[in-house]
């Protein structure tokens, strides 16, 4: 996929939030005011705007939340989340055996998942 803005009309686009949704917004040259993009291509152009993204999980802020819908944390980290406790609870009970084997287990674990969400995304623009 190929960005159909150079590197100089990136400088003049920004984004932002709207709850789930994300909007691209681009300086106008002559106001100076930021506008939707307006900017058309033809089907046979098949010109993507690039973005990349890196986010974290929701932070754990009491333990009434869900770490499926509240956290996002995926299936396959949640044994590495119970490693993780299983050691450092060993660590605090001086079982430094224990809490090796439990670091090890987890470290494995999450080599499997990435700490972020990540991604690169192409979002085809406006087309007539």
């Amino acid at each position: 996929m190929a960005s159909p803005y150079s590197e100089e009309n990136i400088q003049d686009m920004a984004y932002y939030f709207d709850d789930e949704r994300i909007a691209i917004v681009k300086r106008n040259t002559l106001s100076g005011d930021w506008d939707t993009i307006d900017t058309t291509f033809s089907d046979a152009d098949n010109d993507y705007l690039q973005i990349y993204y890196h986010s974290r999980y929701n932070p754990i802020n009491s333990l009434t939340q869900d770490i499926n819908s509240d956290i996002g944390l995926p299936a396959g980290l949640h044994t590495a989340l119970v490693y993780y406790v299983k050691y450092r609870l060993a660590e605090d009970g001086n079982d430094l055996r224990k809490a090796g084997y439990y670091y090890n287990r987890f470290l494995a674990k999450i080599k499997q998942y990435p700490y972020r969400k990540s991604g690169k995304r192409g979002i085809q623009t406006y087309k007539l």
